[in-house]
Order: structure tokens, then C-alpha cells, then sequence
């Protein structure tokens, strides 16, 4: 990711009057991502809501493809991508785009009834409050070239 961001700014800066650039990532999953981009020059400027970044529609398809992540998940993934799934969803239900009780009753059929998907509903709970309470996106700008 740095060499391609390296790349990207290098031809940015080459680009009159090129105002801002600026990159989001989801702030509790990624946050390397966060720190490879303040490496490169990028500053923190806030928050950034979903439905700023995508549509009704996107963000519905975010919701489906996690839910299809969770599905697909190996056993031994399971518990971590539920954590994030779950998280995910609480930014979606904290904007609108899904409910709390939607969100729950599908990860948890997602991750069935045996003990292990008993031990996973707390987990899953508090990762949809935590999402929910938590903005999704960290915004950061790069600062636009200076006029030459």
C-alpha cells in the first residue's frame, strides 16, 4: 500500500491546482491503514459517515457482502470475522441503513447454536454496540500542492 500511495501523491502533487486529496478507512478495523497514510503526509481531519462515502445502495451491498463473509468463514477465522462483521454493522445501524435486531438475528444465524456460537453472542452484541457508538470512517487529507 505504500508504494501505490507514494504513487498516487507523486503524480497528485504533478496535477495544477489540485486541491485536496483526501483517503477514509474504517477506523476500528484498519487502523494500519491510518498509519501508513499519516506516514505519506496525510493529516487526520475527522470523521467521515457511511452514507458521506456511499450510497443507500453501497452500503446495503457492504451489509450483504459481510454477511456473506461470515458465512463463508473458516471455524478457525470465525470468532475474529464475526467481531468485525458485527462492527461493520453497528456503523450501518448507527446510520439507518439496517437495525439493531436485523443485524444481530442474522450473525447469529450465521454463526449457529453450538457452544461455540453460544460463547460468540456477547462478543457479537458488544462489537454491534461498540460499531454503532463509533464513527465507521476516519477521514484524512493530503494537503493540496502549493502554487507554483
Amino acid at each position: 500500500m505504500s508504494e501505490a500511495c507514494a504513487a498516487v501523491i507523486e503524480r497528485f502533487r504533478s496535477v495544477p491546482a489540485a486541491g485536496s486529496l483526501y483517503a477514509v478507512y474504517w477506523q476500528l478495523l484498519n487502523p494500519a491503514s491510518g498509519k501508513i497514510l499519516k506516514k505519506l503526509g496525510f493529516e487526520a481531519d475527522g470523521n467521515r459517515s457511511l452514507l458521506e462515502e456511499y450510497d443507500v445502495e453501497s452500503a446495503t451491498g457492504i451489509r450483504r457482502f459481510e454477511l456473506w463473509r461470515l458465512e463463508k468463514a473458516p471455524a478457525a477465522q470465525r470468532a475474529r470475522i464475526a467481531e468485525e462483521v458485527s462492527i461493520k454493522l453497528g456503523h450501518l445501524e448507527s446510520e439507518g441503513i439496517s437495525s439493531a435486531d436485523e443485524n444481530l438475528d442474522a450473525i447469529l444465524k450465521l454463526i449457529g447454536d453450538d457452544d461455540e456460537a453460544q460463547g460468540l453472542q456477547p462478543v457479537v452484541e458488544a462489537a454491534l454496540r461498540h460499531g454503532g457508538e463509533t464513527p465507521g470512517l476516519a477521514l484524512l487529507r493530503y494537503p493540496a500542492p502549493a502554487a507554483t
